[in-house]
Protein backbone atom coordinates (compact mmCIF):
# COMPACT_ATOMS: atom_id res chain seq x y z
CA UNK A 1 0.00 0.00 0.00
CA UNK A 2 2.79 2.37 0.92
CA UNK A 3 4.62 1.55 -2.30
CA UNK A 4 1.54 2.40 -4.34
CA UNK A 5 1.17 5.73 -2.54
CA UNK A 6 4.82 6.59 -3.21
CA UNK A 7 4.36 5.74 -6.85
CA UNK A 8 1.23 7.93 -7.06
CA UNK A 9 3.02 10.85 -5.39
CA UNK A 10 5.96 10.47 -7.74
CA UNK A 11 3.65 10.37 -10.76
CA UNK A 12 1.78 13.50 -9.63
CA UNK A 13 5.08 15.34 -8.99
CA UNK A 14 6.34 14.25 -12.41
CA UNK A 15 3.19 15.57 -14.12
CA UNK A 16 3.45 18.89 -12.26
CA UNK A 17 7.12 19.35 -13.17
CA UNK A 18 6.43 18.38 -16.80
CA UNK A 19 3.52 20.85 -16.98
CA UNK A 20 5.58 23.68 -15.52
CA UNK A 21 8.44 22.90 -17.90
CA UNK A 22 6.10 22.83 -20.88
CA UNK A 23 4.56 26.11 -19.82
CA UNK A 24 7.98 27.70 -19.59
CA UNK A 25 8.95 26.38 -23.01
CA UNK A 26 5.79 27.71 -24.70
CA UNK A 27 6.32 31.25 -26.01
CA UNK A 28 3.82 33.46 -27.88
CA UNK A 29 4.92 36.74 -29.47
CA UNK A 30 2.79 39.46 -31.03
CA UNK A 31 3.91 42.37 -33.22
CA UNK A 32 1.61 45.20 -34.26
CA UNK A 33 2.10 47.76 -37.03
CA UNK A 34 -0.28 50.68 -37.60
CA UNK A 35 -0.54 52.92 -40.67
CA UNK A 36 -2.73 55.91 -41.46
CA UNK A 37 -4.39 55.62 -44.87
CA UNK A 38 -6.17 58.97 -44.74
CA UNK A 39 -6.50 61.73 -42.13
CA UNK A 40 -8.66 64.86 -42.24
CA UNK A 41 -7.96 67.36 -39.44
CA UNK A 42 -10.18 70.29 -38.45
CA UNK A 43 -9.14 73.08 -36.09
CA UNK A 44 -7.08 76.20 -35.63
CA UNK A 45 -3.36 76.60 -35.03
CA UNK A 46 -1.81 77.33 -31.65
CA UNK A 47 -2.80 80.85 -30.62
CA UNK A 48 0.27 82.93 -29.74
CA UNK A 49 -0.41 86.28 -28.01
CA UNK A 50 0.79 89.49 -29.64
CA UNK A 51 1.27 92.27 -27.06
CA UNK A 52 2.41 95.86 -27.57
CA UNK A 53 4.91 97.09 -24.98
CA UNK A 54 5.31 100.80 -24.14
CA UNK A 55 6.99 102.78 -21.32
CA UNK A 56 3.51 102.99 -19.71
CA UNK A 57 3.12 99.18 -19.59
CA UNK A 58 4.50 98.46 -16.07
CA UNK A 59 1.86 97.83 -13.38
CA UNK A 60 -1.08 97.71 -15.79
CA UNK A 61 -3.64 95.12 -16.88
CA UNK A 62 -4.60 94.67 -20.52
CA UNK A 63 -7.68 93.02 -22.02
CA UNK A 64 -7.18 92.04 -25.67
CA UNK A 65 -10.05 90.66 -27.78
CA UNK A 66 -8.97 89.51 -31.24
CA UNK A 67 -10.09 87.84 -34.44
CA UNK A 68 -7.88 85.84 -36.82
CA UNK A 69 -8.78 84.73 -40.32
CA UNK A 70 -7.97 81.26 -41.65
CA UNK A 71 -10.08 81.53 -44.83
CA UNK A 72 -10.97 77.81 -44.54
CA UNK A 73 -7.68 76.98 -46.20
CA UNK A 74 -6.65 73.32 -46.46
CA UNK A 75 -3.01 72.35 -45.98
CA UNK A 76 -2.03 68.96 -47.40
CA UNK A 77 0.81 66.65 -46.52
CA UNK A 78 1.90 63.08 -45.86
CA UNK A 79 1.57 61.28 -42.54
CA UNK A 80 5.06 60.62 -41.28
CA UNK A 81 5.78 56.88 -41.41
CA UNK A 82 2.71 56.20 -43.60
CA UNK A 83 3.69 57.43 -47.04
CA UNK A 84 0.95 56.40 -49.52
CA UNK A 85 3.57 55.09 -51.96
CA UNK A 86 5.24 52.85 -49.36
CA UNK A 87 1.92 51.43 -48.08
CA UNK A 88 0.22 51.32 -51.48
CA UNK A 89 -0.59 47.61 -51.15
CA UNK A 90 -2.68 48.34 -48.03
CA UNK A 91 -5.22 50.52 -49.87
CA UNK A 92 -8.36 48.44 -50.63
CA UNK A 93 -8.90 47.95 -54.37
CA UNK A 94 -11.96 49.42 -56.13
CA UNK A 95 -13.90 47.77 -58.92
CA UNK A 96 -13.55 49.79 -62.13
CA UNK A 97 -15.53 49.17 -65.32
CA UNK A 98 -13.49 49.86 -68.44
CA UNK A 99 -14.66 51.18 -71.83
CA UNK A 100 -14.99 47.59 -73.04
CA UNK A 101 -17.32 46.76 -70.16
CA UNK A 102 -14.80 44.58 -68.36
CA UNK A 103 -14.35 44.93 -64.63
CA UNK A 104 -10.98 45.22 -62.97
CA UNK A 105 -9.61 45.94 -59.50
CA UNK A 106 -7.64 49.17 -59.16
CA UNK A 107 -5.96 50.59 -56.08
CA UNK A 108 -6.37 54.34 -55.87
CA UNK A 109 -3.18 55.64 -54.28
CA UNK A 110 -3.46 59.30 -53.16
CA UNK A 111 -0.59 61.74 -53.52
CA UNK A 112 -1.27 63.01 -49.97
CA UNK A 113 -3.00 61.33 -47.05
CA UNK A 114 -3.08 64.26 -44.63
CA UNK A 115 -5.35 67.33 -44.92
CA UNK A 116 -5.59 70.07 -42.27
CA UNK A 117 -8.52 72.44 -42.75
CA UNK A 118 -8.44 75.78 -40.93
CA UNK A 119 -11.60 77.64 -39.84
CA UNK A 120 -12.68 80.81 -41.60
CA UNK A 121 -12.48 82.75 -38.30
CA UNK A 122 -11.13 82.25 -34.81
CA UNK A 123 -12.17 84.56 -31.96
CA UNK A 124 -10.43 84.95 -28.64
CA UNK A 125 -9.37 87.19 -25.81
CA UNK A 126 -6.32 87.56 -23.56
CA UNK A 127 -5.90 89.08 -20.14
CA UNK A 128 -2.37 90.31 -19.46
CA UNK A 129 -1.20 91.26 -15.95
CA UNK A 130 2.08 93.18 -15.83
CA UNK A 131 4.47 93.97 -13.02
CA UNK A 132 7.51 96.21 -13.30
CA UNK A 133 9.29 93.99 -15.84
CA UNK A 134 7.40 90.68 -15.87
CA UNK A 135 3.96 89.71 -17.15
CA UNK A 136 1.50 86.83 -16.98
CA UNK A 137 -1.11 86.11 -19.65
CA UNK A 138 -4.20 83.90 -19.72
CA UNK A 139 -6.47 83.53 -22.71
CA UNK A 140 -9.14 81.51 -24.53
CA UNK A 141 -10.26 81.14 -28.12
CA UNK A 142 -13.22 79.77 -30.11
CA UNK A 143 -13.75 78.69 -33.72
CA UNK A 144 -16.34 76.84 -35.80
CA UNK A 145 -15.73 74.55 -38.77
CA UNK A 146 -17.78 71.94 -40.63
CA UNK A 147 -20.64 72.41 -38.17
CA UNK A 148 -18.36 71.66 -35.21
CA UNK A 149 -17.05 74.12 -32.63
CA UNK A 150 -13.57 74.09 -31.15
CA UNK A 151 -12.12 75.93 -28.18
CA UNK A 152 -8.68 76.44 -26.75
CA UNK A 153 -6.86 77.92 -23.77
CA UNK A 154 -3.36 79.23 -23.19
CA UNK A 155 -1.17 80.74 -20.52
CA UNK A 156 2.26 82.34 -20.62
CA UNK A 157 4.87 84.33 -18.73
CA UNK A 158 7.00 87.12 -20.17
CA UNK A 159 9.83 89.58 -19.60
CA UNK A 160 9.46 93.05 -21.09
CA UNK A 161 11.04 96.49 -21.27
CA UNK A 162 10.50 99.68 -23.27
CA UNK A 163 12.15 103.04 -23.87
CA UNK A 164 10.39 106.27 -24.82
CA UNK A 165 10.65 107.00 -28.56
CA UNK A 166 12.62 103.81 -28.99
CA UNK A 167 11.84 100.12 -28.81
CA UNK A 168 9.54 97.88 -26.78
CA UNK A 169 10.74 94.30 -26.25
CA UNK A 170 8.80 91.31 -24.93
CA UNK A 171 10.16 87.76 -24.55
CA UNK A 172 7.41 85.22 -23.87
CA UNK A 173 6.96 81.49 -23.38
CA UNK A 174 3.87 79.48 -22.60
CA UNK A 175 1.59 76.48 -23.04
CA UNK A 176 -1.61 76.16 -25.02
CA UNK A 177 -4.38 73.58 -25.29
CA UNK A 178 -6.25 73.41 -28.60
CA UNK A 179 -9.29 71.26 -29.37
CA UNK A 180 -8.89 69.37 -32.65
CA UNK A 181 -11.29 67.02 -34.43
CA UNK A 182 -10.28 64.54 -37.11
CA UNK A 183 -11.52 61.70 -39.31
CA UNK A 184 -8.97 58.93 -39.74
CA UNK A 185 -8.78 55.74 -41.77
CA UNK A 186 -6.13 53.33 -40.55
CA UNK A 187 -4.97 49.74 -40.95
CA UNK A 188 -3.54 47.62 -38.14
CA UNK A 189 -1.47 44.53 -39.01
CA UNK A 190 -0.90 42.04 -36.19
CA UNK A 191 1.55 39.16 -36.48
CA UNK A 192 1.29 36.31 -33.95
CA UNK A 193 3.78 33.49 -33.57
CA UNK A 194 3.70 30.58 -31.14
CA UNK A 195 6.80 28.51 -30.26
CA UNK A 196 7.31 25.37 -28.21
CA UNK A 197 10.83 24.36 -27.25
CA UNK A 198 12.15 26.68 -29.93
CA UNK A 199 9.96 25.21 -32.67
CA UNK A 200 7.40 27.41 -34.40
CA UNK A 201 3.99 25.77 -33.95
CA UNK A 202 1.74 28.40 -35.53
CA UNK A 203 1.78 31.75 -37.31
CA UNK A 204 -1.11 34.12 -38.06
CA UNK A 205 -1.59 37.56 -39.55
CA UNK A 206 -4.60 39.77 -38.88
CA UNK A 207 -5.09 42.82 -41.15
CA UNK A 208 -7.83 45.06 -39.77
CA UNK A 209 -9.17 48.32 -41.18
CA UNK A 210 -10.49 51.08 -38.91
CA UNK A 211 -12.29 54.38 -39.36
CA UNK A 212 -12.44 56.67 -36.34
CA UNK A 213 -13.73 60.13 -35.59
CA UNK A 214 -11.50 61.65 -32.94
CA UNK A 215 -12.01 64.76 -30.84
CA UNK A 216 -9.27 65.66 -28.39
CA UNK A 217 -7.28 68.44 -26.75
CA UNK A 218 -3.62 68.71 -27.67
CA UNK A 219 -0.98 70.28 -25.43
CA UNK A 220 1.29 72.70 -27.29
CA UNK A 221 4.14 74.97 -26.25
CA UNK A 222 5.35 78.22 -27.76
CA UNK A 223 8.04 80.88 -27.43
CA UNK A 224 8.05 84.33 -29.01
CA UNK A 225 10.01 87.58 -29.22
CA UNK A 226 8.01 90.72 -29.99
CA UNK A 227 9.52 94.09 -30.94
CA UNK A 228 7.56 97.31 -31.47
CA UNK A 229 8.40 100.97 -31.89
CA UNK A 230 7.34 103.35 -29.11
CA UNK A 231 6.97 106.81 -30.69
CA UNK A 232 4.36 108.39 -28.43
CA UNK A 233 3.77 111.40 -30.69
CA UNK A 234 2.92 109.17 -33.65
CA UNK A 235 -0.55 107.51 -33.90
CA UNK A 236 0.99 104.64 -35.86
CA UNK A 237 3.86 102.38 -34.79
CA UNK A 238 5.22 99.14 -36.22
CA UNK A 239 5.52 95.68 -34.70
CA UNK A 240 7.18 92.40 -35.57
CA UNK A 241 7.16 89.05 -33.78
CA UNK A 242 9.17 85.90 -34.32
CA UNK A 243 7.83 82.69 -32.78
CA UNK A 244 8.14 78.93 -32.59
CA UNK A 245 5.39 76.54 -31.49
CA UNK A 246 4.38 72.90 -31.49
CA UNK A 247 1.02 71.55 -32.66
CA UNK A 248 -0.35 68.19 -31.52
CA UNK A 249 -3.18 67.18 -33.83
CA UNK A 250 -4.25 63.89 -32.26
CA UNK A 251 -3.09 60.89 -30.27
CA UNK A 252 -5.52 57.96 -30.20
CA UNK A 253 -5.95 54.19 -30.43
CA UNK A 254 -8.01 52.85 -33.40
CA UNK A 255 -11.39 51.56 -32.16
CA UNK A 256 -14.05 51.43 -34.91
CA UNK A 257 -13.19 48.40 -37.01
CA UNK A 258 -14.73 48.35 -40.50
CA UNK A 259 -13.65 44.85 -41.58
CA UNK A 260 -15.68 41.82 -40.54
CA UNK A 261 -14.68 40.48 -37.13
CA UNK A 262 -13.49 36.84 -37.26
CA UNK A 263 -15.72 34.40 -35.36
CA UNK A 264 -12.79 32.50 -33.86
CA UNK A 265 -11.93 33.49 -30.27
CA UNK A 266 -8.77 35.52 -29.92
CA UNK A 267 -8.58 36.50 -33.60
CA UNK A 268 -10.12 39.94 -33.14
CA UNK A 269 -7.05 41.56 -31.62
CA UNK A 270 -7.53 45.15 -30.52
CA UNK A 271 -4.50 47.35 -31.28
CA UNK A 272 -2.63 48.49 -28.22
CA UNK A 273 -0.48 51.08 -29.96
CA UNK A 274 -1.55 54.70 -30.34
CA UNK A 275 -1.51 56.76 -33.50
CA UNK A 276 -0.32 60.36 -33.30
CA UNK A 277 0.36 63.29 -35.62
CA UNK A 278 2.17 66.43 -34.54
CA UNK A 279 4.22 69.18 -36.12
CA UNK A 280 6.27 72.22 -35.19
CA UNK A 281 6.01 75.63 -36.82
CA UNK A 282 8.04 78.82 -37.13
CA UNK A 283 6.29 82.13 -37.72
CA UNK A 284 6.96 85.79 -38.39
CA UNK A 285 4.24 88.33 -37.64
CA UNK A 286 4.55 91.90 -38.94
CA UNK A 287 1.92 94.46 -38.03
CA UNK A 288 1.05 98.07 -37.40
CA UNK A 289 -0.17 99.56 -34.13
CA UNK A 290 -2.81 102.29 -34.36
CA UNK A 291 -3.11 104.20 -31.07
CA UNK A 292 -6.40 105.94 -30.22
CA UNK A 293 -5.10 106.99 -26.81
CA UNK A 294 -2.39 105.92 -24.38
CA UNK A 295 -4.73 103.14 -23.20
CA UNK A 296 -6.43 101.93 -26.38
CA UNK A 297 -4.82 100.66 -29.56
CA UNK A 298 -5.56 98.40 -32.51
CA UNK A 299 -3.02 95.93 -33.90
CA UNK A 300 -3.47 94.93 -37.55
CA UNK A 301 -1.15 92.24 -38.85
CA UNK A 302 -0.66 88.83 -40.43
CA UNK A 303 1.08 85.73 -39.19
CA UNK A 304 3.27 83.96 -41.73
CA UNK A 305 3.48 80.32 -40.65
CA UNK A 306 5.92 77.65 -41.90
CA UNK A 307 5.73 73.95 -40.92
CA UNK A 308 9.04 72.43 -39.85
CA UNK A 309 8.14 68.70 -39.78
CA UNK A 310 8.07 66.10 -42.54
CA UNK A 311 4.27 65.81 -42.30
CA UNK A 312 3.99 68.93 -44.43
CA UNK A 313 7.08 68.31 -46.52
CA UNK A 314 6.19 70.53 -49.47
CA UNK A 315 7.03 74.24 -49.12
CA UNK A 316 3.95 75.67 -47.46
CA UNK A 317 3.35 79.18 -46.16
CA UNK A 318 0.20 79.89 -44.20
CA UNK A 319 -0.87 83.54 -44.04
CA UNK A 320 -3.27 84.26 -41.16
CA UNK A 321 -4.38 87.94 -40.94
CA UNK A 322 -5.70 89.21 -37.60
CA UNK A 323 -7.19 92.21 -35.80
CA UNK A 324 -6.44 92.76 -32.13
CA UNK A 325 -7.57 95.45 -29.67
CA UNK A 326 -5.64 96.33 -26.53
CA UNK A 327 -7.59 97.97 -23.71
CA UNK A 328 -5.24 98.87 -20.85
CA UNK A 329 -6.10 99.94 -17.30
CA UNK A 330 -4.07 100.65 -14.18
CA UNK A 331 -3.99 97.94 -11.55
CA UNK A 332 -6.06 98.56 -8.42
CA UNK A 333 -2.99 98.83 -6.22
CA UNK A 334 -1.61 101.55 -8.48
CA UNK A 335 -4.88 103.47 -8.40
CA UNK A 336 -4.86 103.51 -4.63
Amino acid sequence: MGSNMDTLRFFILFVVILSLSATGCFVETQTTETHILDSKIFGTSTQIPVHVTTPASPHTSTFSPYCSFGNQRTVRGIVEGSSPYLIRNLYPPDTVVGADGKKSLVRRIPANNLAWKLPAFAFGADWDYKGSATAMTMGANYSSLEGSTHCGFHGSVALFSARENGLGVRLETGLGVEEISSENSSVVITWKESQFLGWVTSRSVDTAYYRDKVRSFGMNYFASLTLNSTFSQSPVNVLIQGAYHSQNFFDYTPRERTTITPIFPGCDSRPSTTVSISSSFASVTPGIVISFSTRICLVVGARFLWPLSESFGEPTTLVLPFLRFQLTTDQLSERN
